[in-house]
């Protein structure tokens, strides 16, 4: 078993250091340009110093347990095998995982997560950022906590070209919340997928709403949505409708004929939903476990395991919560969508805390639960509704955040993988209750960048 050496803290602080200084000078040029990159060193820090926590965290307090070092075995199984056989690693991290070959059947049949594209891809992404990080797991976490940074660092940018005057507001949901921060930034799916989430949005606008046509970022789009399609696709089923409703009004405000604008705007909406339907069905027949029998059995499964023997407080199964009885079909899974929510967005609460972890997710939950309570407090529902009909952007927030609440509440029955799986609809949902509680102050003027 790996366990944490001197040269894992050498290889760390050497990383914070240069990471840290390139950070530093960047920053330092790109100020001059943009107000927002006064946020840039204090949020990368955090997220560094947030892997770090992470990283110690699974090694002192879990004993070197969980995803994260099952992931590392193999990562570093492969950095090792890579000195001797670089050829050999390299047709392995480029094959289909799964693929039988008798040529490097001696390295795949000791990994862990060779045979489920949806694990495998992490082993692809980060094994040879592993080589830069010496081989170590603290090393490394530093790595792939600074380029996960930057796709929740767009994320901020755009949410900031939008809503300007609340920036202060936005940094604080997008780069500063901290289970964002801490579960956002280790050797895990869930930092590859909110960084993804946050590219996506960014190349969206960039290439579509502002036009700015580029090959460089139209594949490195397609590649990010490939990445995250692969780690978990019920993260871009979720965007699929959001970004429909967001994007499909600003393809029509570049329309300048109103007669061509009338004639093609229910088409834009047809072969807009079309696409969304044909993806998700692409989606369904490639990850046959997303089909609704599947994941109606998986709900039921992790619902039966984690109440089984619930003491196991430690481990997690202790953290176990229920959503009630419901029929296994599409009008029972839709009578618990109030449920799925709601569990995502304001549990566990404080009487469910039962070890560290949930306590920590508890406040952060109440702050929650308090900050939407006093927005239905001094925002009005006409005026709400007014803004998400005028504002494709923030309704396109809103949506992602209910429907990818959803999913991950519905499916998980365990808040200690809750509180992982809902971090990327924590920004988005915390930013739409921040701009509804500003109106008056975005609306004063128009909003700047």
């Amino acid at each position: 078993m790996y366990e944490i050496g001197i040269f894992d803290y050498i290889m760390a602080g050497l990383w914070l250091v240069i990471l840290g200084m390139g950070g530093f000078l960047y920053a330092s040029l790109k100020s001059s340009r943009s107000p927002a990159y006064r946020f840039y060193n204090y949020a990368l820090w955090a997220k560094m110093l947030g892997g770090l926590g992470f990283a110690l965290t699974y090694s002192y307090y879990y004993n070197y347990q969980g995803d994260t070092f099952a992931y590392f075995a193999d990562i570093r199984h492969l950095s090792m095998m890579f000195i001797e056989e670089p050829y050999s690693i390299l047709q392995i991290l480029t094959q289909p995982s799964g693929t039988f070959n008798s040529e490097t059947y001696h390295i795949t049949s000791k990994l862990n997560f060779y045979r489920g594209e949806d694990t495998f891809i992490v082993i692809r992404v980060i094994t040879l950022l592993n080589l830069l990080g010496g081989n170590t797991y603290l090393g490394t976490t530093i790595i792939v906590s600074f380029i996960s940074f930057h796709g929740v660092w767009k994320m901020f940018l755009l949410f900031r070209e939008y809503y300007a005057k609340i920036e202060i507001e936005l940094a604080f949901s997008i780069l500063f919340f901290p289970s964002v921060v801490f579960w956002g930034s280790g050797i895990l799916k869930d930092s590859i997928v909110i960084s993804g989430v946050g590219f996506m949005l960014y190349y969206l606008n960039e290439l579509i709403v502002k036009g700015r046509l580029s090959i460089f970022k139209s594949f490195f789009l397609i590649f990010v949505i490939y990445v995250t399609a692969t780690a978990k696709s019920y993260v871009v089923i979720s965007l699929l409708p959001a970004t429909a409703l967001w994007l499909i009004p600003k393809v029509q405000q570049n329309i300048e004929n109103k007669a061509i604008k009338v004639f093609i705007s229910p088409i834009i909406f047809v072969v807009g939903l079309g696409i969304s339907v044909y993806l998700f069905t692409l989606f369904e027949k490639s990850f046959e476990r997303f089909s609704l029998d599947e994941v109606v059995a998986t709900a039921k499964s992790y619902q039966d395991w984690h109440y089984y023997g619930g003491d196991f407080e430690r481990s997690g199964r202790g953290s176990s919560y229920t959503l009630g009885e419901y029929e296994a079909t599409l009008p029972g899974i839709i009578s618990m969508i109030p449920s799925g929510i709601s569990v995502t967005l304001f549990r566990p609460y404080l009487w469910e805390i039962r070890n560290t972890v949930m306590g920590i997710s508890a406040v952060e939950s109440s702050f929650v639960i308090l900050l939407t309570l006093y927005v239905l407090w001094k925002v009005r529902i006409t005026r709400m509704f007014y803004q998400f009909r005028t504002d494709s952007f923030l309704a396109m927030c809103l949506i992602f955040s209910l429907i990818f609440a959803f999913a991950v509440g519905f499916s998980s029955y365990n808040f200690g993988a809750l509180v992982r799986y809902k971090i990327p609809c924590i920004p988005m949902y915390l930013s739409v209750l921040f701009v509804l509680l500003n109106y008056d102050k975005l609306s004063s003027k128009k909003r700047t960048a």
